[in-house]
């Protein structure tokens, strides 16, 4: 009677085991093919100059007003400062100036925009990104820029770019 229960037992664990195996076996190999099935891939060409952004923006409206904005794509202040940046670098006839203290204080309190970029970039990769043929001397003379203000001031408008400069 003993015998015929340990039997019994291995045959059931035996059963339960050739059960789970071919569980196992059957269902396994498509998980796997899943794993390696290829998938579509989505190819997607990035502009070097769409990669180049500001991740803060300070906007100075008047004396003591003034917002920081983390993301300003719905705005379009980065697109459409674009174009007016590389003009002023490309350009041969601009003014420059080397501020030691930064903006003067008239400066500071009237209506800006200030880019702030995430890192240091070099001058002469921004330019190049932006299509400018032959950089001025503000590449020569500022060859990182940290960060980049439009002064929309009385008169002209009035761009600052703020690096280390290298002499």
């Amino acid at each position: 009677m003993k015998e015929k229960l340990k039997t019994l037992l291995l045959l059931f664990l035996v059963g339960t085991s050739l059960a789970m195996t071919q569980q196992l076996w059957i269902q396994l190999p498509e998980r796997i093919t899943k794993v390696f099935e290829i998938k579509p891939t989505y190819s997607s060409s990035y502009l070097l100059s769409d990669m180049i952004a500001p991740n803060k923006y300070l906007i100075n409206f008047e004396k003591n007003k003034t917002t920081v904005i983390y993301d300003a794509s719905k705005y379009g202040l980065w697109d459409s400062s674009k174009a007016a940046i590389s003009k002023i670098l490309a350009s041969s006839s601009i003014k420059t100036q080397e501020l030691e203290g930064g903006l003067d204080k008239n400066k500071q309190k009237s209506p800006s925009i200030v880019f702030y970029l995430p890192e240091k970039m070099s001058t002469n990769i921004i330019a190049m990104a932006w299509e400018v043929k032959e950089p001025n001397r503000i590449a020569d003379a500022l060859p990182y820029i940290e960060s980049i203000s439009i002064v929309l001031g009385e008169g002209e408008p009035f761009f600052f770019f703020q690096g280390k400069v290298i002499i």
